[in-house]
């Protein structure tokens, strides 16, 4: 489901289980697990964990980052990120 097209942002919706690899594109990402049970969040030179329902937030300069999910059924993760047309 697009944002409408004067919208500023972007949200992106990723319905996985295992492993995902997102790329930032040069922009700050605002993410939130909106189902399933936690996740790992894994960097070129960190990693952390999150529990369901929590925020947290991509630095635009982390190139690409890779979640993993090792919960039961799927993981449900938003992302909302500022448009290339917006910068």
């Amino acid at each position: 489901m697009p944002t409408h097209e004067l919208h500023f942002y972007a949200i992106d919706r990723y319905e996985f289980r295992g492993k995902k690899t997102i790329t930032t594109n040069g922009h700050f990402h605002i993410c939130m697990l909106v189902e399933g049970d936690g996740l790992e969040v894994k960097t070129a030179s960190s990693s952390a964990r999150f529990s369901y329902a929590e925020t947290f937030v991509i630095p635009a300069a982390v190139a690409e980052y890779e979640i993993d999910y090792t919960g039961g059924g799927q993981a449900f993760l938003v992302v909302a990120y500022i448009k290339d047309e917006a910068c």
